[in-house]
């Protein structure tokens, strides 16, 4: 057994574990989650056939079960699997399964089970079929390898004859009775694709103008550039207002060095560091001295140097950030940029950078 653990410090390690599992020896894919959204269907089948190979995915028998629970399951998603091939079912809750409204019991699996000739391979763990929950949301589950015949088959077998095969008037029933719905965030249509950074708002403006309140987000990412401004290269400009994030609400700036106030961060498994949090007169830019490279290696944390990274801060306890540095081309770092551009939460730092940042 392998325990998953994604976050934003973590992204795409639930859909990196599911695709794991596939190789061109799967007959069959049986998925059973509590709602499915178009993205997700996207990202998990782009991955899940290239991982098996055109024929054998073609050849594989593929089968979802899901419910209408709550109205979360998007028609389209239904469809889109209908398209690829796949047998799509409906938990049977109640007398009116199209209805989505809360019973007394709710159905709530999320696995993820690959079968091959001689085993089972599945995903067992908090994650539904949808982007964020493949990618960024903060998940947690198991890879577990089991015979033929056995238990998760037997499970499997259960949640089988307990729905109904979907057909397409009680799709469209469930169109009809479903309510407005916040859509989830289209994924954009490139790994690398985004706006022009100059096309891009002012992450000052967004916050003055009430677009969005740093506060509410678990991580904030920004394009570390040279960080020339310290012999050390530890010195990172954000941009005027981060400090919100952090929890701090300072209105007031003028062209005077002021500090803001004092942060708590952890870089990998060091103890806290306290840093100064301040703002910078000259250039109206917010600005914090991460530990240096000697400090991070006093500390055992390795090697690490910050400049032309992108650095992420994610909330932990008791008011603690923990830090990450990232390659600009890792898939960490792409996976970020496609979050924050997928929400419309991704901003310029500055009036004369080009630099990005974005929430998450």
């Amino acid at each position: 057994m392998t325990v998953i653990f994604q976050d934003p410090l973590r992204p795409r390690a639930v859909l990196q574990a599911i695709t794991e599992l596939v190789d061109n020896h799967v007959t069959a894919l049986r998925i059973a989650v509590a709602y499915v959204t178009t993205a997700g269907v996207k990202a998990l089948i782009g991955d899940i056939a290239t991982a098996a190979g055109g024929p054998t995915w073609r050849a594989a028998e593929k089968t979802l079960i899901t419910t209408f629970d709550y109205g979360r399951t998007e028609p389209d998603a239904l469809r889109l699997l209908l398209k690829h091939g796949f047998e799509v079912r409906v938990a049977v809750l109640g007398l009116h399964r199209s209805e989505q409204r809360p019973d007394a019991t709710s159905w709530h699996p999320k696995t993820y089970i690959v079968c091959t000739p001689r085993k089972r391979r599945a995903f067992v763990g908090s994650a539904n079929l949808s982007r964020r929950a493949l990618t960024v949301n903060t998940e947690m589950g198991v890879v577990v390898k089991a015979p033929v015949s056995g238990e998760l088959d037997t499970a499997w077998e259960q949640l089988y004859a307990t729905s109904e095969l979907l057909d397409e008037p009680s799709l469209r029933a469930y169109e009809r009775t479903r309510a407005p719905q916040v859509p989830e965030p289209v994924e954009p249509a490139t790994p690398d694709g985004g706006p022009h950074p100059y096309d891009l708002r002012l992450f000052s403006d967004a916050v003055l103008d009430r677009e969005v309140r740093p506060a509410d987000f678990s991580a904030l990412w920004l394009d570390a550039g040279s960080m020339s401004s310290s012999g050390s290269h530890s010195q990172l400009e954000l941009p005027r207002y981060a400090c919100r994030f952090f929890g701090f609400d300072v209105r007031r700036y003028n062209r005077n060095q002021r500090t803001i106030g004092e942060i708590g961060i952890v870089v990998g498994n060091s103890s806290p560091w306290t840093r100064s949090l301040a703002w910078h007169g000259d250039n109206g830019m917010e600005r914090i001295n991460l530990p240096t490279p000697r400090m991070l290696a006093e500390a055992g944390v390795g090697n690490l140097e910050w400049a032309n990274t992108v650095v992420l801060f994610q909330r932990a306890a008791s008011g603690v950030f923990v830090v990450t540095a990232a390659h600009p081309d890792s898939a960490a770092a792409r996976t970020w940029h496609r979050e924050s551009t997928a929400t419309e939460r991704i901003f310029r730092l500055g009036q004369n950078s080009s630099r990005l940042c974005g929430l998450i």
